[in-house]
């Protein structure tokens, strides 16, 4: 592209990255691939974002999300089975501009992206932040796994929106949760003992798993006391 500010985009499945984090990622679909050795050939820098369905192999422009991040390529290493392993430092998000597909993959003059701080006085903001360093403080209380370094980090960010971002990277998500599409069925289980049931009652082993074609596969068990679909729509 002789356009600088046209790059190589990446579409993203079951993975959806913030500013401001050092992170890795697998590719495998020719364009992706194609995309990576492009932006290797030139400034370094991909647009990524995260497409709508994971299980979609050919993403077009509409199947894409419309802000994803900057990154700039720090590494990349040929694995085996044809897939790239490549580590990225993102940057600012960006508006998803027009997509178009040259040299085999997507490119994309991603558009400025601005918080909306008009409504909120410096005081709101204050407060906003309180609320958020509150819960931080809460969740890792509950949460033992989360580092206590993390959270000091966090408790010394002023600025508000910095905040909500560095939170959102630091704070550990099942997998599945990122999921637009997943899978759930159910299968009865005895209990033997369990605080107000009868011994040998039924209950349920509910079982969620990704989509065929995500990259990154999971499976998540939970216990449940029925199979209603409302377990499966709460979850």
């Amino acid at each position: 592209m002789k356009n600088k500010n046209v790059i190589p985009v990446v579409a993203l499945r079951g993975m959806t990255l913030l500013p401001g984090t050092m992170v890795h990622f697998e590719v495998k679909r020719k364009k992706s691939i194609n995309a990576v050795n492009e932006a290797m050939a030139g400034d370094q820098i991909l647009f990524l974002v995260t497409q709508k369905d994971p299980d979609n192999m050919e993403p077009e422009e509409k199947d894409l999300y419309p802000v994803g991040v900057i990154a700039n390529i720090k590494q990349f290493m040929k694995m085996p089975q044809d897939i790239l392993r490549v580590v990225v430092e993102t940057r600012e998000c960006a508006y998803l501009g027009k997509v178009v597909e040259e040299y085999g993959c997507l490119y994309s003059e991603p558009q400025e992206f601005t918080m909306d701080k008009d409504g909120y006085d410096k005081y709101m903001l204050q407060g906003m932040s309180r609320v958020i360093k509150d819960m931080i403080s809460k969740y890792s209380y509950y949460n033992p796994r989360f580092s206590k370094e993390t959270v000091d980090d966090l408790m010394n960010i002023e600025d508000v929106y910095t905040l909500i971002i560095q939170t959102a990277n630091s704070v550990p998500m099942d997998y599945l949760v990122k999921q637009e599409l997943i899978h759930a069925d159910e299968t009865p289980v005895e209990v033997l003992c369990e605080e107000g049931k009868a011994p040998r009652s039924k209950s349920y082993m509910w079982v969620y798993r990704t989509g065929r074609y995500t990259e990154n596969a999971a499976v998540l068990y939970k216990y449940e006391v029925g199979r209603s679909g409302d377990f499966a729509n709460k979850f």
